[in-house]
């Protein structure tokens, strides 16, 4: 599943794989969610991380690269690998058979991320 249309992701437009969903609400995607065992996110730019921070949130794995701003946002949920590395993008992979992490939404608790941000309650 892929929260894009065909157009945004023409190289994949026409994998029988590739479930195009388009843009959902929190509310039109907590069904996929649920029946998502980990998700995968290649992308090397994330302003916010809202897609780690919601996996993490709703205790699933989150296959991504090993980078600062992921191991930071996805925290103990992340199944991290190495940019042109496909042994350790198999090893991340094999890694979410295990257990699911732990839903954790501590760290996106609103009031402690703006007292950490500024200082304040």
């Amino acid at each position: 599943m892929v929260t894009a249309t065909p157009d945004q992701l023409p190289l994949v437009r026409e994998h029988e794989r590739v479930d195009f969903v388009g843009s959902l609400t929190a509310g039109q995607l907590q069904p996929y969610w649920e029946r998502a065992r980990a998700i995968y996110y290649p992308t090397g730019l994330e302003a916010f991380g809202y897609p780690l921070a919601e996996a993490r949130v709703s205790g699933r794995w989150i296959v991504a690269r090993n980078t600062e701003q992921n191991r930071e946002i996805a925290g103990p949920a992340l199944a991290p690998y190495s940019v042109g590395d496909v042994e350790s993008l198999r090893q991340a992979v094999r890694s979410v058979s295990a257990a699911d992490p732990m839903p954790d939404p501590a760290p996106n608790d609103p009031d402690s991320y703006f007292e950490w941000l500024v200082g304040v309650r």
